[in-house]
């Protein structure tokens, strides 16, 4: 289980790399549009959201695991995951039938999804025992 974690963490790294580096690529301007270049404010406004996602998938796991940072990490891979999840479901709508391309929607859409799995297990891991079941020792007796 753990080094299909480390493995899916890689693999999620990797593709938000590949997310936020197509992102400031399309912001320089390197990415070529079939009409004219947009202006610089609507490259800009457009590639946001995917800098947004590709960088929940690339922090690192390990800063996250307290309570607060750890909330707003897993709530922006919740919201990568319906992202994803809505863009593969309209793909799959818009297919004839089910081939090759169906299947590699779905190993994209499992990206995000095993980032959040190891999310959650990094932090399940992370937490110390409880010890409130173990009894108090008995104070000033001999």
């Amino acid at each position: 289980m753990q080094a299909l974690l480390i493995v899916s963490r890689f693999i999620a790294v990797l593709a938000g790399t590949f997310i936020v580096g197509s992102s400031l690529a399309d912001i320089a301007g390197l990415v070529p549009h079939s009409e004219e270049m947009p202006s610089l404010a609507s490259r800009v406004t457009s590639n946001v959201w995917p800098i947004f996602l590709g960088l929940a998938l690339m922090a690192p796991q390990r800063h996250f695991l307290t309570a607060p940072r750890f909330f707003a990490l897993l709530l922006a891979h919740l919201v990568l995951v319906a992202v994803v999840f809505h863009r593969v479901g309209e793909g799959l709508l818009s297919l004839e039938g089910f081939g090759w391309l169906d299947f590699a929607l779905l190993a994209v859409a499992a990206i995000p999804v095993l980032s959040t799995i190891s999310l959650w297990a990094r932090r399940r891991s992370g937490t110390p025992p409880n010890n409130s079941f173990k009894p108090k020792p008995l104070r000033g007796s001999a």
